[in-house]
């Protein structure tokens, strides 16, 4: 999520932060920064840091505090960027991450954050959001 190359530009203002330490949280990468272990402790009520990625995460978050953003960079991450899942998936088959909103307005802003994120030239996109009728390639895909 830090990376400049890939999110990092979206994501590298201070107030951030605290989606990186979920960010972490979800890979399994360790927490280093002391107020990262302090946000862990305060939110979860546990004194025991995780080894490996968590299995459930709820999020408990206001208004305006980047949820969809967020998500829909994780969502890129975890379904096209951080594993090669043909080896999951039957010849000629696409893959599909499924993002709900809970109506329309914020399905379709799930929507532009997902192809922004997806079709950047940094993630290996084209740098166009694509039509309906894309193409599909080798790599895995997001079905929009």
């Amino acid at each position: 999520m830090s990376d400049p190359a890939l999110f990092g530009k979206v994501f590298a203002s201070p107030s951030f932060w605290t989606w990186n330490v979920v960010a972490k949280l979800i890979d399994g990468a360790p927490l280093t920064e002391p107020r990262e272990v302090e946000l862990f402790k305060q939110c979860t009520g546990r004194t025991k840091l995780p080894t490996k990625p968590v299995r459930r995460l709820i999020i408990l978050a206001g208004r305006r505090a980047g949820k969809d953003r967020f998500e829909s960079a994780v969502s890129v991450w975890r379904g096209a960027l951080c594993a090669d899942w043909r080896r999951y998936q039957s010849a000629g088959e696409g893959a599909v991450v499924i993002l709900l909103g809970a109506d329309k307005k914020q399905a379709a802003i799930l929507r532009k954050y997902f192809s922004y994120f997806a079709f950047c030239d940094a993630a290996g996109g084209t740098g166009r959001t694509p039509t309906r009728s894309a193409s599909r390639t080798s790599r895995p895909t997001a079905a929009l």
